[in-house]
């Protein structure tokens, strides 16, 4: 009997060990990206499929590793808790390398530098930061549009501030007149403009530093991921990217 025990007791260890290495090197031949797919045209669903410039460039990159790629899609909110906990080993989805964050995730070198817009209805038109006075403006919940609002309050008077998960969300509650704004990204805001001719929008100067690839603090694919970044902002894919993206918007 104890023989016996013995036995089963060895198979099911090789068993778990075999798994282990099974399981370890499908984790290494996938790039598991996470990303909210609600902010066109850096990413959002199409035909029940996530596109868009994000998209693209974990294509390419994932491509350059020699990985298979994996989206995993999630409120903006949950993109550093799933990085933290090992759920995802990147996040590629429009995000700013803020100091803030920069003590939870480590960030890749740039790979776009954009610029903040307010989309408004075309009744209610919101041309400057003194226009948002007494003034609803919705945004983004955890992004850097979030923060710089918040930054704004000795400049802007009775400012209030809803923040929610989902941008089309907003865009609905900008339309059915309960926000009187939406702060984004130039690039988003040019979509949902084209998309919807009562709404428009305004450039608005934030200095934001650029969007970059979140990773996990020393992970080993940040100098793999500048390298990449490098190469094809070197070879000029990365321009075609921006001309396909956000030179005319497709959607």
């Amino acid at each position: 009997m104890k023989k016996l025990l013995s036995i089963i007791l060895i198979l099911s260890l090789n068993f778990i060990v075999s798994c282990g290495d099974s399981l370890e090197a499908e984790g290494n031949n996938v790039l598991r990206v996470g990303l909210t797919a609600d902010y066109p045209p850096f990413e959002f669903m199409k035909d029940k499929v996530v596109s868009g410039f994000d998209i693209d460039l974990a294509n390419m990159i994932a491509k350059e590793l020699n990985k298979k790629l994996s989206l995993h899609d999630m409120d903006y909110d949950s993109l550093i808790p799933a990085l933290q906990s090992g759920r995802i080993d990147c996040i590629i989805s429009a995000m700013t390398a803020t100091d803030q964050r920069k003590k939870n995730v480590d960030f890749s070198i740039p790979y776009y530098v954009p610029k903040f817009a307010i989309v408004y209805r075309r009744d209610n038109e919101v041309k400057n930061i003194k226009d948002l006075n007494n003034s609803i403006i919705g945004v983004q919940l955890g992004s850097t549009m979030e923060t710089f609002l918040k930054n704004q309050a000795g400049r802007v008077e009775n400012l209030d501030i809803i923040s929610l998960k989902r941008t089309p969300v907003m865009i609905q509650e900008l339309k059915l007149s309960r926000l009187d704004g939406v702060l984004v990204e130039e690039a988003q805001a040019k979509a949902f403009s084209e998309k919807d001719l009562d709404l428009s929008f305004s450039i608005i100067k934030s200095n934001e530093p650029g969007y970059s690839i979140a990773l996990a603090k020393n992970s080993t694919l940040t100098q793999k991921i500048d390298a990449v970044l490098t190469k094809i902002q070197d070879s000029g894919e990365l321009d075609k990217l921006r001309n396909k993206w956000l030179t005319g918007i497709n959607q």
